[in-house]
């Protein structure tokens, strides 16, 4: 379990710093970087509170059932928008190989 649990995190750590690289190239506000990391965080702690404190008895309640809907809400937009950027990064290294090829066959 704890294994899975530190997987997990893993990929929400590199989740959330891939995001806030992007952010980071959109803007140089620093309110907006900061807001960005306690509004993530803010989410994570109370999803983290909700789940230690989660009871069996308690799946059918509103509450499990709001804090399912503000974790997907959540995450599901970054999961999409990190789709995106992993392409972008696929296709800019394959630019970046050909082109390094071609430089190779250019100095041989």
């Amino acid at each position: 379990m704890q294994k899975n649990l530190l997987i997990i995190a893993g990929i929400f750590l590199f989740l959330e710093v891939y995001i806030y690289q992007a952010i980071r190239t959109l803007t140089d506000n620093s309110w907006i970087r900061i807001g960005y990391w306690v509004i993530s965080l803010a989410v994570y702690g109370i999803f983290a509170y909700e789940v230690s404190h989660f009871q069996r008895s308690d799946r059918s309640t509103a509450r499990a059932q709001i804090m399912i809907s503000l974790f997907l809400i959540f995450i599901l937009p970054k999961i999409f928008v990190v789709l995106f950027l992993l392409i972008d990064d696929i296709i800019r290294t394959g630019g970046y190989l050909v082109g390094f090829a071609n430089l190779q066959k250019l100095l041989s």
